[in-house]
């Protein structure tokens, strides 16, 4: 299996990938963690898929859903452009299966929020973008309902359909696939503010409710 980062592929441990990253000093400062911060996401996915035989524990869940699967090629950070508005759905993780039958999104998370509710997200900007993707979001779920967040609402229809690419290179039509799955894994960190992860439980089970 590759591990492949903006169009270049980079060794199979955590030193490697936390390199790779600190490419972008945003993602860097937010999700890798400053000072060795315990609770940042992308330090704990590099860790969980390079220390801890991660994908191994990945593909056996995916398993259980579309049978048997090869994944040759995994992305982190990779990007979806899933509707006609301005932007792509970055996935912190995403892979096909080496026959494309399954395409996988990964979100990964320790205390962080989904994002915000719809509604606040709307009212930080007047773009006609955003309302549009809002209206563009309600349709293709048959909802209404601006209280479900952004990033779910982002991350799940990105993992049914849209075009898959890492820096400029398009990987594939992920609408061609015949299992699309979107997995949330949540890294409970020895730091990590059990308050969050609860409330963001609550989030997430209610998005799956309501979907």
């Amino acid at each position: 299996m590759e591990i492949v980062f903006n169009n270049q592929v980079i060794p199979q441990d955590f030193t490697s990938w936390q390199t790779a990253f600190n490419g972008d000093p945003l993602k860097r400062k937010r999700q890798w963690g400053q000072d060795n911060a315990p609770d940042r996401s992308a330090r704990c996915l590099a860790h969980f898929i390079c220390d801890m035989q991660g994908m191994k524990q990945i593909e056996s869940i995916i398993e259980e859903i579309s049978g048997p699967i090869s994944v040759p090629t995994i992305y982190p950070e990779a990007l979806v452009k899933f509707d006609n508005v301005n932007g792509e759905r970055h996935h912190d993780l995403a892979f096909f299966s080496e026959d494309k039958r399954v395409f996988v999104s990964i979100e990964a998370k320790v205390a962080e929020k989904f994002g915000k509710p719809i509604s606040t997200w709307l009212k930080e900007s007047e773009s006609k973008d955003r309302k549009s993707r809002r209206d563009s979001l309600m349709a293709f779920f048959r909802v209404d309902d601006d209280t479900l967040y952004n990033q779910l609402l982002f991350g799940l229809k990105s993992t049914i359909t849209g075009i898959l690419s890492t820096g400029n290179q398009v990987l594939g039509k992920i609408d061609s696939s015949e299992y699309h799955i979107m997995l949330v894994l949540v890294f409970d960190t020895p730091d990590a503010d059990q308050g969050k992860i609860t409330s963001n439980k609550k989030v997430f089970d209610r998005f799956v409710k309501e979907i």
